[in-house]
């Protein structure tokens, strides 16, 4: 009889982790790394097939990264870790990008020591800012209290 159990084709291998929001063309379309997966169950893509190391072959570079040992923060100083931007569009690397995105990119993939990083702070400081706080020295914010704001 036909075996009923497969493994999945995994475009990351065992050793590399997958990066579920890069973005990627697969088949005309714009897909997130992270669909791979559901796509492969759709088709029963297996593991070791050549449709397999074929999509490993030409996705792996974009999909998958090792996590540096000690991850670059886009906004973090000498002195102080800053917040970034959401809603703020920079240009990085020749493309517009989200400061947002740029954070999570550099957090997820790229060491702090790095030439990379670095020269990703220079480029988009303007993606960083302190953010108010309401407490002083050493109080702390109590996040369940409500308060009316401006009749809110």
């Amino acid at each position: 009889g036909e075996a009923c159990c497969y493994e999945l084709c995994n475009v990351c291998g065992e050793s590399l982790m997958l990066d579920w929001d890069a973005v990627v063309e697969y088949e005309g379309e714009r897909i997130a790394c992270g669909d791979f997966k559901p796509i492969f169950g759709r088709n029963e893509i297996e593991e070791g097939t050549d449709e397999c190391s074929s999509i490993k072959g030409n996705y792996s570079d974009f999909c998958c990264y090792t996590p540096p040992n000690e991850p670059c923060n886009l906004c973090q100083t000498e002195t102080s870790f800053l917040d970034a931007y959401t809603s703020v569009e920079v240009e990085l690397w020749g493309s517009a990008m989200n400061c947002s995105d740029v954070y999570d990119y550099l957090i997820r993939r790229i060491e702090t020591d790095s030439e990379t990083c670095s020269s990703a702070k220079e480029s988009v400081s303007e993606c960083c800012y302190n953010k108010c706080t309401i407490c002083g020295g050493t109080q702390v914010q109590e996040f369940e209290q409500e308060i009316d704001l401006n009749g809110e």
